[in-house]
């Protein structure tokens, strides 16, 4: 405080004090307490005024509260011991003097107090003038060392900020009274050099107060203050929103003064509690007498941005985000929404959890999980099911099979089409557009039976139902069988006599009495129709094949009334309409495995020997993959750690290594997998939905290595003999699409075909080189078949434990790539790619190798597995399956790879 600020002064009196109104007041007690140690004469009105400062000074804050009191000089020694010499700074101008001190090794005021002035003369560069400077500060501290010791006490002592602070009074009151308290702190020490000690810095404290008592106290905004002050709006706002920052962060520019620490608390409290929150709970704070807003804050003060936050909004809610992080969270946000709405029925919390910190979009974004955490536990976005499950709130479903999704789910129980309809119309106000997202819905669990929706697992088919429970009764009636497809909730179709007779011959005494087609030989006492198990085309060719079987050549005409002879004990009544008018040739021709001669129908001996019959009459030649398919998948999964392969990654290696034109679709791999007419032999594989996405799983416990065998190299044997490797070395299990040790396989390859070598020796062939050459061209191949997968499968075969289901995918895949060899062989001969498809046809190019493929009992070497491959490259693509057992499987593929070698050493011509 200055002299001219007591409040006991009047004007007049300051006109006879004006020499001494800027000074402090402890400045102005020193300056007379000197002039009278020094025997100076004092003026009336200061010797006066410092009467009364003495007489009030309990009532002044800038000054001892009570009069230095007597003390030992030890004590008091001991006392300004505490005090640095530094301390004088602020009430001395000559700070060289006090460096001096310093210098001499007196580091604290008790030191220069107590010491010996011949002691202190002989610090060097203190001459007699300085000296006596030094004599007369020692006389201010003897005379009133309470002035030292209290400035002292108070730059120890901690002051918050507010002084009052009453959190009754919310967080607005107390943050503006806090702000202007110490604006007025800024005002009082503005002379402190304790606090202040430029010129420039009291310019720059004496503009904040002011900045600070205009808009907090006086409510102005910032440009009026800037006009005011001669200031951008940019500067006024830039000082105000620095200094309430660092206030917040409780650090202010005056070391003893700070926040006040449950102040400071509730601000870190409310930050925890509330970051990532609603900006509703947040606003409760700021005034709790009538639940404040921060509208209520007033003009621009940017509070939250003085506390470093900011607002995202979602949906229409406003939520506390970090400072300078809106487009992180954002981004975080819309991964959030696409996951909920990816799924859209309860699921467990911690799963969506995971698959939104797992999504790859934020792989590369710096956030804080907690945010995740928040949004999932908004009950304005999404609701709590109980059970740790969770889903988004109704509203915010974006697509219509989510919406029918929710609505079956919620249903107690199952909906029609046009229930599920009008319940979406009724809660969206608006009628569902006419697209198939009902269909759509199954992704989310949702199934049907006829039309009735409902949620959960797909019951049975009601085929497979009809199927079951034939097989398990043997013999029933149809009103038995309706009951029970009625007892267990399934709609009787119009069609369920066909769906019967699939799988039951008819008593012809009783239409609605049946019996399971393996069954019948069970129940000689009645008359069964002749089981069939085809469907119509089916039926048509295993018939032929049957009346071919007896008779060799059965002229056309009489072939038709054979047929429908035998018709009329099936349920294929109209046969004759089907095969006349020239129709026949749906079933005879140079692809089928019949054709017409002369008018006769007879065999067509190359196609027949690689016809399933099984297969040949279902919808489209691509049922004729179905073995293949199945193989593959039940290769594929088994290698996984989890048992399990995506379905749309199964799609893609079908096509890639099974397919030279059209792709297959996806529904044709999944009636592969899944078999409903149990055509084929089982795997060991099922598909199961998970969050909307289908996987193929492994569903067996235990997989049992094939036996490892090698090819006998013994010189007395002019034959190959196989022989079986009962300990083999520890080979390890199969890991998906593991990676490929080309030197290992070079040499395994090496040795594994070591028999072969000399059978090439005959035509001055090395088999080392011929391996090198072999491994080179897959390798640069551009056909995936050569440089992926085949190298896989041997080194599967050679290096791991393998069994049927890997040993009958490698054998089929390398029967179908020698037709991507020779591709590969014509392209370096030739120069160019292949316009050809198909192994008799690419065969031509290289002489003497169609010779090969010939069958004849005299085929030795290479020409007899040339033409086993051919033999079983025709049952392959056929859809044909090949029934060998472990010992003749290992054989062919050893035997395969060795005449891949051996054509590569004849044919390998690359360019230069």
């Amino acid at each position: 405080m200055k002299v001219k600020e007591l409040p006991f002064l009047y004007s007049k009196d300051l006109q006879k004090l004006r020499e001494v109104a800027e000074m402090g007041i402890v400045e102005f007690l020193i300056l007379i307490d000197k002039k009278k140690d020094e025997g100076i004469k004092v003026n009336k009105p200061y010797q006066d005024l410092y009467n009364k400062i003495q007489a009030k000074r309990s009532q002044l804050p800038d000054l001892p509260k009570t009069p230095p009191i007597q003390q030992s000089t030890s004590d008091l020694i001991k006392e300004l011991e505490a005090i640095p010499i530094d301390e004088l700074k602020l009430f001395y101008q000559n700070n060289n003097i006090i460096d001096k001190l310093k210098s001499g090794g007196i580091v604290n005021i008790g030191q220069l107090y107590g010491a010996n002035m011949g002691k202190i003369s002989r610090v060097r560069n203190v001459g007699p003038a300085t000296l006596e400077k030094i004599r007369s500060i020692r006389r201010d501290i003897s005379r009133n060392p309470g002035v030292f010791i209290d400035s002292w006490h108070e730059s120890q002592t901690i002051y918050e900020l507010p002084s009052q602070y009453d959190r009754s009074l919310g967080l607005e009151a107390n943050l503006k009274n806090a702000i202007i308290e110490y604006a007025k702190v800024i005002e009082s020490n503005l002379d402190n050099k304790r606090y202040i000690n430029t010129c420039q810095q009291r310019n720059s404290y004496s503009l904040l107060a002011s900045i600070l008592k205009q808009f907090y106290i006086d409510n102005k905004n910032y440009d009026q203050i800037a006009k005011e002050t001669g200031h951008t709006r940019w500067h006024i706002e830039n000082i105000r929103s620095k200094c309430v920052a660092e206030i917040f962060s409780g650090t202010i520019p005056f070391n003893n003064y700070r926040l006040n620490k449950d102040f400071l608390d509730l601000l870190k409290s409310l930050k925890e509690e509330c970051l990532y929150d609603p900006i509703y709970k947040f606003e409760i704070f700021l005034d709790p007498s009538d639940n404040g807003s921060l509208s209520d804050l007033g003009h621009d003060i940017g509070f939250l941005s003085d506390l470093g936050l900011d607002i995202l909004e979602i949906k229409g809610i406003s939520f506390l985000i970090p400072k300078d992080t809106k487009g992180i969270y954002t981004t975080v946000w819309k991964v959030i929404y696409d996951t909920l709405k990816k799924n859209p029925l309860p699921t467990d919390i911690d799963i969506i959890f995971q698959l939104v910190i797992d999504n790859e979009d934020l792989a590369d974004v710096e956030y804080d999980i907690l945010f995740v955490d928040k949004i999932l536990a908004c009950n304005d976005i999404v609701e709590n099911r109980g059970n740790h499950m969770i889903q988004i709130k109704n509203e915010y479903l974006s697509s219509e099979e989510q919406r029918y999704a929710r609505i079956i789910y919620e249903a107690d129980h199952p909906l029609t089409r046009d229930e599920v309809r009008n319940q979406y119309e009724a809660i969206y106000k608006k009628k569902p557009g006419k697209s198939n997202s009902l269909t759509r819905a199954k992704e989310y669990g949702i199934s049907h039976q006829g039309c009735i929706w409902y949620y959960g697992q797909p019951k049975t088919s009601i085929r497979q139902k009809i199927s079951d429970y034939a097989e398990e009764k043997g013999i029933f009636y149809f009103s038995d069988l309706e009951q029970e497809l009625l007892n267990d909730g399934y709609i009787i179709p119009s069609s369920i006599r066909v769906y019967v007779t699939n799988v039951c011959a008819v008593d012809n005494e009783d239409k609605n009495h049946f019996c399971h087609k393996d069954c019948v030989d069970n129940y000689p006492e009645y008359k069964w129709r002749n089981p069939t198990i085809y469907g119509w085309a089916n039926w048509i060719f295993n018939e032929i094949k049957n009346i071919l079987n007896e008779r060799v050549c059965v002229p056309l005409k009489k072939m038709i009334d054979e047929l429908v002879t035998r018709s009329k004990s099936t349920e294929y009544r109209n046969v004759r309409e089907r095969i006349q008018h020239n129709r026949m040739a749906d079933y005879c021709g140079d692809d089928k495995p019949f054709i017409l001669k002369e008018g006769n129908v007879v065999i067509n001996q190359s196609v027949y020997e690689v016809t399933d019959f099984e297969t040949i009459g279902l919808r489209g030649v691509k049922y004729a993959y179905f073995k293949q398919i199945r193989s593959l998948v039940a290769n594929e999964v088994k290698k996984v750690d989890n048992g399990r392969v995506k379905l749309v990654d199964i799609i893609q290696l079908v096509n890639d290594t099974m397919v030279d034109d059209e792709p297959l679709s996806r529904n044709v791999i999944i009636r592969a997998i899944k078999d409903d007419q149990h055509r084929f032999a089982p795997i060991d594989v099922e598909l199961v939905s998970e969050h909307g996405i289908l996987y193929a799983q492994w569903t067996k416990q235990v997989i049992v290595p094939e036996p490892v065998y090698v090819i006998s190299t013994d010189e007395n044997i002019t034959d190959d003999t196989i022989i079986e490797i009962n300990q083999p070395d520890n080979r390890p299990s199969i890991k998906y699409r593991q990676k490929v040790n080309w030197q290992d396989l070079n040499s395994k390859l090496k040795n594994e075909l070591s028999f072969y070598g000399r059978w090439m020796q005959h035509e001055n062939y090395k088999l080392e080189a011929a391996v090198d050459s072999f491994l080179d061209l897959i390798s640069h191949s551009h056909n995936i078949n050569l440089n992926e997968y085949l190298p896989l499968d041997l080194y599967e075969y050679l290096f791991a434990q393998t069994d049927s289901h890997d040993r009958y995918r490698y054998l089929k895949d390398i029967i179908i790539d020698f037709e991507a060899v020779l591709g590969d062989l014509y392209y370096y001969r030739y120069g160019e790619e292949p316009k050809t498809k198909g192994l008799v046809e690419r065969a031509a190019f290289f002489p003497g190798l169609p010779n090969m493929l010939m069958y004849s009992r005299d085929n030795k070497g290479f020409a007899r597995i040339a033409s086993d491959i051919l033999y079983h490259r025709n049952k392959v693509a056929h859809g044909d399956d090949i029934k060998l057992s472990s010992l003749e499987t290992a054989k062919y593929i050893i035997e395969y790879v060795a005449l891949f070698v051996y054509v590569v050493a004849k044919y390998y011509q690359p360019q230069e």
